[in-house]
């Protein structure tokens, strides 16, 4: 039978026997002292390649959460290796994402500069339908910042990143049944807001 140690000899386990230790009992203390051994290696690195604090606790944060999640289901060897590469490939999607929003708002920015001459063309309506687009594209944005995170997180990777559902799985933690779930939930919950700001 699994007997539960004090918190205070947690600090004398080594990585792996905590990853163990968790996996077998479920307590939270022991990836919580995995949490504290390593926070400042996941904030540092958050920070190298984010460049801003506050998008770096809140990376810090979620790595914290996918431990509990994702320690079940892989075989880590070395642990501090293992959050490292979490951490940096979180950041990488991070970048990857906010570069593409950039692209999409510079686009859509572009069209503001254009000269009156242009709009005199027949090119005008292209331009004013692509205008209606940008402005219902901004409205749905406001839109899915008003879910809940599990639901934002779930539609922005299915419906803007074009992941699977496993995929969307494997980058929240989040059973496929749940991201099935919060991507329902998300979508009835985001026409309730369309449709009420129209």
């Amino acid at each position: 039978m699994f007997r539960k140690l004090k918190y205070d000899s947690l600090s004398e386990l080594s990585d792996l026997e905590l990853v163990e230790k968790y996996k077998i009992s479920r307590e939270k203390n022991y990836v919580a002292e995995l949490f504290q051994r390593y926070r400042h290696l996941v904030f540092g690195v958050a920070l190298k390649y984010l460049k801003k604090e506050a998008e770096s606790h809140d990376i810090t944060m979620v790595i914290f959460e996918r431990l509990l999640t994702k320690l079940d289901t892989y075989t880590v060897n070395n642990v501090k290796n293992w959050i490292y590469t979490m951490t940096k490939n979180e950041c990488l999607s991070k970048i990857k994402e906010h570069n593409r929003k950039s692209e999409f708002e510079k686009k859509y920015t572009d069209l503001e500069k254009i000269s009156p001459k242009i709009m005199e063309n027949d090119g005008f309506i292209r331009l004013t339908i692509e205008a209606d687009e940008n402005q219902r594209i901004h409205k749905l944005r406001n839109a899915i910042a008003l879910l809940r995170v599990e639901q934002r997180r779930c539609i922005e990777a299915f419906y803007l990143r074009e992941k699977s559902y496993k995929e969307v799985s494997e980058e929240t933690g989040f059973p496929i049944n749940k991201v099935k779930s919060y991507l329902q939930n998300g979508k009835r919950k985001l026409a309730k807001i369309m449709s009420e700001s129209t």
